[in-house]
């Protein structure tokens, strides 16, 4: 874990950040000659727009687990908040950061956190698109954050979705074939910070790099120096990982070695991936057939094999099929091979007809997403209300701690209550001047800390299942919890009250 208070470049970031947007929205790019480019351009932002809307209206449901742990994280201490060395985690957390220093309202915090995530990949691509003319960086930046996600979307805190999009960058600078030394430092040192992203992104960009060297049949110095940078980051992680990193580097090889796929378990795996991921599977074929059809076959074998072990690589990490945030965490590594290779497909050598086909493919599995994060979103969004009505019945009852039962709450949902109600219990009942601050745990939670030998006295408080702090470490600007003994409470007579 790494902290820094840094208000002042916090000021500073964000007047960058504002600078750049003006400059390049109203860049006068070569890249804007023609209507098809324009065209580009415009369904970009729609699609940015349609991202920004439900980013708002979803933003107290964007606090799912790993989202609500580091917007606490930045609330609570007025800082980054960075864990494994993954400095990416920078970028969603910079804007409520910024919004912490200027004292705004929790609510307020909240949603700049839920559209922070979203101004990212819009910045990625004015960048992408502006600077470098990659005319698919809008589909590109887009799909990231749908292609593959349903409950995913309610968690955007991820650093593979977030390497992704630095990718984009980069990728888009190779495919402008500038050259130069300033270039050429300033590109290597995006890809090392990329790949400090996440440990998948190393095999990502190797397959995609790897097949741009296959398509163009040369290698170059350059593609000497990015093995020397790949090298060095390896290194730099293998000296600096922390015990999680480890845990799942030493499972991971201990799953490659010992896996096999008996004929019942690819039938399991081939329906998962039918049922979950057809919309990708569709378009991998659509860019395989494409290949074909522009004579790149050997170009096409490579993306099937890379798809393939990423695939097999993802399996490793999770061998159960139970779809759920973290398994469309662990199998974002083959959705985001896919998006990376847009920009290589030979749209030169198309014919209209064959790129308006993989255009509308790109808008029909966006929409597509789009209508099953929404569906989604209305049972996160039950989820939350009976959270927020948990906070506001418990205001009548003496103390601020509270314990509830998970499977009677997860019997009123299909989502489940998980281990960041206690943080999003926190930051709700903040969020309400009226309201005094209280936390409300799950007891699965609470006896796992008692198993774990974290017994919380009243001057004490979890922060989750696995972390106990004093009840004064808490940012006193926004939270007052008052000190006392966890109580446990009945769901049903708690929401009977409110109502």
């Amino acid at each position: 874990m790494i902290k820094a208070k840094l208000p002042n470049c916090i000021n500073a970031l964000t007047c960058k950040l504002l600078q750049l947007f003006v400059s390049l929205i109203f860049h006068n790019s070569t890249a804007l000659q023609t209507k098809t480019d324009k065209f580009h351009d415009i369904i970009g932002h729609v699609l940015f727009a349609v991202l920004a809307l439900l980013a708002l209206l979803f933003s107290w449901e964007r606090l799912y687990v790993d989202a609500g742990y580091y917007l606490m994280r930045v609330i609570n201490q007025e800082s980054f908040w960075i864990e494994h060395q993954r400095l990416i985690l920078i970028f969603p957390e910079w804007l409520p950061l910024l919004g912490v220093y200027l004292s705004l309202p929790i609510k307020w915090l909240v949603a700049l956190y839920s559209i922070g995530h979203v101004l990212f990949f819009y910045a990625a691509y004015l960048i992408s698109r502006y600077t470098f003319g990659n005319q698919w960086a809008g589909y590109q930046l887009a799909l990231v954050q749908v292609l593959g996600l349903i409950e995913g979307f309610f968690v955007p805190v991820f650093e593979l979705y977030y390497g992704c999009g630095l990718a984009v960058i980069y990728l888009s600078m190779l495919q402008s074939n500038q050259q130069g030394l300033k270039f050429t430092i300033i590109s290597l040192l995006l890809f090392a910070f990329t790949l400090l992203s996440h440990p998948f992104m190393l095999f990502i960009l190797a397959a995609i790099i790897g097949i741009k060297v296959i398509d163009e049949k040369k290698l170059s110095k350059y593609h000497l120096w990015m093995l020397l940078v790949a090298m060095s980051v390896l290194i730099t992680k293998k000296l600096t990982q922390s015990i999680y990193e480890k845990y799942k580097a030493e499972g991971f090889i201990k799953g490659l070695k010992s896996l096999s796929y008996p004929l019942d378990y690819l039938n399991t795996a081939a329906e998962f991936m039918l049922t979950n991921y057809a919309d990708v599977l569709a378009i991998s074929l659509l860019f395989i057939v494409t290949l074909i059809l522009s004579r790149k076959k050997l170009v096409s074998l490579a993306y099937l094999v890379s798809f393939l072990i990423l695939a097999v690589f993802c399996n490793v990490l999770a061998r159960d099929f139970n779809p759920g945030r973290y398994t469309e965490q662990v199998y974002y590594p083959i959705v985001a091979l896919l998006i990376l290779f847009i920009p290589f497909l030979p749209f030169n050598t198309l014919s209209k007809t064959h790129r308006n086909v993989i255009l509308i493919a790109f808008l029909l599995v966006f929409a597509y997403r789009i209508s099953l994060i929404v569906h989604k979103g209305r049972q996160f969004t039950m989820r939350i209300q009976t959270i927020h009505e948990l906070c506001e019945g418990v205001q009548s009852l003496d103390g601020s701690k509270f314990i509830i039962s998970e499977a009677k709450f997860d019997s009123l949902h299909t989502t489940t209550i998980n281990w960041s109600l206690t943080l999003e219990s926190l930051i709700y009942s903040a969020s309400k001047p009226e309201m005094r601050t209280i936390t409300i745990c799950t007891d699965a939670d609470y006896e796992g800390s008692l198993q774990e030998g974290r017994n919380p006295t009243k001057n004490q408080y979890l922060f989750r299942r696995w972390e106990m702090y004093e009840d004064n470490t808490l940012n006193n600007k926004y939270f007052k919890l008052n000190n006392g003994n966890y109580q446990t409470i009945e769901i049903e007579t708690i929401l009977g009250k409110h109502q």
